[in-house]
């Protein structure tokens, strides 16, 4: 029966034991909710709090924003190097209430992971964004640039060319006065032929009267000649008759 009632004993005792642990965790669980609904209550109802100045997550970090300033708070967010955060509240304990300046989130990190300059690798992809705009800017200025040259190259062809068209049409305008003087040279020498042909068919015509005039001549000289010796022939005979 002893050992009954020391078993009992003892059972009783573990449930008050862990009736307590219960209720501590409870209130703490309580006061955890409490300290989280104040803390969103705040910017809830007073709206964005006061900037006291800008703040960056440090190299190699990437850290947890919580809704208290304990690490017992439930994450809310995890934030990387080179995040750019506006500083709210400090706390004695080591942590800040900030407030991420793209989404307008709030929350609470540890100090020690800030800093009030930008780091190193937010400034070196910062570096290496510039290159690569400056790099992309030079590639189009070199291509603009080419294009420019090869549109003063159109461009001397084309002034040749047409330097080449104008000397074409004042050598064409040359050639046309020539072409001009040429036709009237053309037309006077064909007067002059047309002149010369007709002269020469009058004197072919007039040589053709003199030959026949002359034939004529010739023929009445031979009758002549012929009537006289024939006249001469008859005498001589007459006279040897006698």
């Amino acid at each position: 029966m002893r050992c009954s009632g020391d078993g009992f004993g003892f059972s009783v005792r573990l449930l008050m034991v862990l009736f307590c642990l219960l209720m501590t965790v409870s209130t703490l669980h309580a006061e955890e909710s409490n300290n989280a609904a104040a803390a969103e209550g705040v910017t809830s109802e007073k709206g964005p709090a006061p900037s006291l100045g800008r703040r960056y997550v440090s190299d190699n970090f990437s850290i947890t924003m919580r809704r208290g300033n304990a690490r017992h708070y439930k994450v809310v967010k995890v934030i990387r190097t080179g995040e750019s955060l506006d500083l709210l509240e400090e706390h004695s304990n080591g942590w800040n209430r900030v407030r991420i300046r793209k989404s307008g989130l709030e929350g609470w990190v540890l100090k020690r992971f800030l800093s009030a300059e930008r780091p190193a690798k937010t400034k070196l992809d910062a570096a290496i964004g510039a290159r690569i705009k400056a790099e992309s800017a030079r590639d189009r200025l070199r291509h603009e640039v080419s294009e420019l040259k090869k549109r003063l190259r159109n461009q001397d062809a084309l002034e040749k060319e047409l330097a080449r068209v104008k000397k074409i049409s004042s050598n064409a305008l040359t050639l046309a006065e020539e072409n001009k003087v040429l036709r009237a040279n053309l037309a006077r020498s064909h007067e002059e032929l047309t002149a010369v042909t007709d002269e020469k068919r009058l004197l072919k015509k007039r040589s053709d009267t003199h030959f026949f005039l002359a034939g004529a001549g010739v023929l009445i000289l031979g009758l002549i000649v012929g009537g006289i010796l024939a006249r001469r022939g008859r005498q001589s005979g007459y006279g040897g008759l006698m």
